[in-house]
């Protein structure tokens, strides 16, 4: 593990933005926990990606549609299975 652990403010700042639940007293593990999750990340960074081979593009670009306009479905039929729908448009719950 790393020498740099992460402070008791700065953990408490994960876990709430990670929405994990930290009692006061479990904040010291929690803070190692988030240290040990840190420096396996820094590990994976060090590591170099193989080279791509064959198996990246087993079929090749040529067996791939070519891209340009199509025709497709309508609204209606885009939103036949939506669970809630307005003025042709698909109606979500609000974010803020």
């Amino acid at each position: 593990m790393s020498d740099q652990q992460l402070d008791l403010r700065l953990a408490a700042q994960v876990a709430h933005l990670s929405r994990i639940a930290v009692a006061g007293e479990r904040l010291e593990e929690a803070a190692q926990r988030f240290t040990g999750v840190l420096e396996a990340f820094r590990v994976i960074q060090t590591l170099e990606p193989p080279e791509a081979g064959e198996a990246a593009q087993p079929l090749g670009r040529a067996d791939l549609r070519a891209d340009g306009p199509a025709s497709s479905f309508g609204a209606d039929r885009a939103l036949a299975n939506a669970p809630q729908s307005h003025r042709g448009h698909f109606r979500v719950p609000p974010v803020l």
